[in-house]
């Protein structure tokens, strides 16, 4: 068998050598990326103190963490309540939306991302943020949310654009903070604002607003087009909306490598691991690990009828920095997807592999909608 190069296809890379079945899998630089449930939850739990102990991917910020920990932890308790109460309250925007964004002969996977954007937008950014923040909302998305995006301009042009984005959105959380009395929490820049002493930076807080804002848009948005693109690519097969789901987050977790340095050397299944080592608790390749899944590579929904807590899944990480939000995401996008009852999903696909880039996203494909038969929409619900 042909070799794969791993930076091209980083996804064909690790499919090759889990044929082997390997605890660990060898990357360029320095890197560990685990296959094993249980090293990849050793490492995301940080049970015996080997890494940073504030270390969470959505807190990482300049080289440091946001800290301390109970901020972290307050910051995402406030966001998910408001999210949720949010989401009670606009059931029917996400009806009129889908019926907008997933309609026949549309262009994925951006249109995941443009539906969750016109969804979340009035909590990412309310009304009284100035008008040009709520323009820079809808550039960050179309230059650096969806798949590909950024390789549509020269890196002087992204780092330009960078520097106007985060130069916005840190003077709309300076006015927010000193407002901070109201108590009001009317968008995402309220609750960081709220959960974190005064004198926190605004450029601090600017980059976690950000990963609420990819989060959002990006990640919700991906899931709905891997959960699509496996529905098109078997139209002949019935799935219960929230197997579908989790089946495509399991093919084609959207985080997909969740990287961690150490602060001390130790061993791992035979690795001497050191602080120069990059350890990657990798969801992609303990999803597809021909250990815990029987035809690890196939789309089989039913299989999610069988699963308990016990079932080998990190789609959302794991222990006390697992996102807060998974339940709120997979709910979001089984709505969209029980919405499309009364159809078949067909896909035009374009044959072109996933881009190597650190949210997981389908290749380009067209949406197609077919109707079925009344007789068809009643067996399936």
């Amino acid at each position: 068998m042909k070799p794969v190069d791993c930076w091209t296809d980083p996804y064909a890379y690790l499919d090759q050598q889990l044929e082997q079945e390997p605890r660990v899998i060898d990357f360029p630089g320095n890197q560990k990326y685990l296959a094993d449930v249980e090293d990849a939850q050793h490492v995301l739990t940080n049970a015996e103190g080997y890494f940073n102990p504030e270390h969470s991917d959505f807190f990482y910020i300049q080289g440091r963490y946001l800290g301390p920990r109970e901020v972290q932890q307050d910051i995402g308790r406030s966001a998910i309540r408001f999210l949720n109460q949010y989401s009670e309250q606009h059931k029917t925007r996400l009806t009129e939306l889908t019926a907008k964004w997933v309609s026949d002969g549309t262009s994925w996977p951006d249109n995941g991302n443009w539906l969750f954007y016109n969804y979340f937008k009035d909590a990412l950014l309310c009304n009284r943020r100035s008008k040009y923040s709520h323009q820079l909302l809808r550039w960050v998305v179309q230059r650096s949310v969806c798949s590909g995006a950024k390789l549509s301009y020269p890196n002087w042009q992204r780092r330009l654009f960078s520097a106007f984005v985060k130069a916005e959105f840190s003077r709309q959380i300076k006015k927010a903070q000193q407002q901070k009395d109201s108590g009001q929490i009317r968008d995402i820049i309220d609750i960081l604002v709220v959960a974190c002493p005064a004198d926190y930076p605004a450029e601090d807080l600017c980059e976690i607003y950000l990963s609420f804002v990819f989060a959002c848009i990006g990640s919700v948005g991906f899931t709905l087009g891997w959960s699509l693109y496996l529905l098109g690519s078997n139209p002949d097969a019935e799935h219960k909306a929230s197997y579908v789901v989790r089946e495509a987050l399991r093919l084609w977790p959207v985080a997909w490598n969740l990287g961690r340095q150490p602060q001390q050397s130790y061993e791992l299944a035979g690795h001497e691991i050191t602080p120069e080592h990059m350890v990657v608790a990798c969801p992609y390749a303990v999803h597809r690990n021909p250990k815990y899944w029987t035809e690890a590579a196939k789309f089989q929904p039913e299989r999610w009828a069988s699963a308990d807590s016990q079932t080998p899944f990190l789609a959302f990480g794991w222990g006390e920095h697992k996102c807060v939000a998974a339940a709120l995401s997979m709910r979001l996008v089984e709505l969209v997807l029980l919405q499309l009852q009364s159809y078949r999903i067909k896909i035009e696909d374009s044959g072109l592999r996933p881009l190597a880039q650190p949210a997981l996203a389908p290749a380009p494909f067209v949406l197609r909608l077919v109707s079925r038969s009344d007789t068809e929409v009643k067996c399936q619900r």
